[in-house]
């Protein structure tokens, strides 16, 4: 883990769409140079819901909005089970808000300070100029130091998502 400096903020991104709190099952593509999360978006209860039951979902589960968050040259990337969401008090950007469910961007990061003095005169371009995303969901976490991302929705399954951007690897 990265320790936190005193100056770093996080923002939040309204750009991405909240996940959903129950199962939003997120799944990562990366090859060398292009990463991909998916997730299932938070969806309003059906009407006359009451919280009497529960949905289940799996990665094949049909007819879902998946949230598609292409992350272009990604530096690096951290995606597992810590924190989750009775965790997230533990992560070092917990004082800095860090909640679950929620997407941000690290302003002043020190992930990207150290990878940045790490690369150093090993790249035509800084590190220094690239963003840290931070994507807390409710068993993981994803975390990346990229130039930018693009966000899309997918209806169908996590599944066919995965599929739909494996296949596209090789256009």
């Amino acid at each position: 883990m990265y320790s936190v400096g005193s100056d770093e903020r996080l923002l939040e991104i309204e750009k991405i769409p909240a996940c959903d709190i129950g199962a939003p099952l997120p799944s990562v593509v990366a090859t060398e140079h292009y990463t991909a999360l998916c997730y299932i978006a938070k969806q309003p209860p059906p009407e006359g819901w009451h919280g009497q039951y529960t949905n289940l979902v799996s990665h094949d589960s049909p007819d879902s909005p998946v949230i598609l968050v292409e992350f272009r040259i990604c530096a690096d990337t951290r995606f597992g089970w810590f924190p989750d969401e009775n965790t997230c008090g533990n992560h070092p950007l917990s004082p800095k808000g860090l909640q679950p469910y929620s997407a941000y961007e690290v302003a002043n990061s020190s992930w990207v300070k150290e990878l940045a003095r790490l690369e150093a005169g090993n790249r035509d371009r800084s590190l220094l100029s690239m963003h840290h995303y931070v994507l807390t969901f409710h068993d993981t976490t994803f975390e990346c130091v990229a130039d930018s991302f693009a966000v899309r929705t997918h209806m169908g399954s996590v599944q066919d998502a995965l599929a739909n951007i494996v296949a596209s690897l090789d256009e």
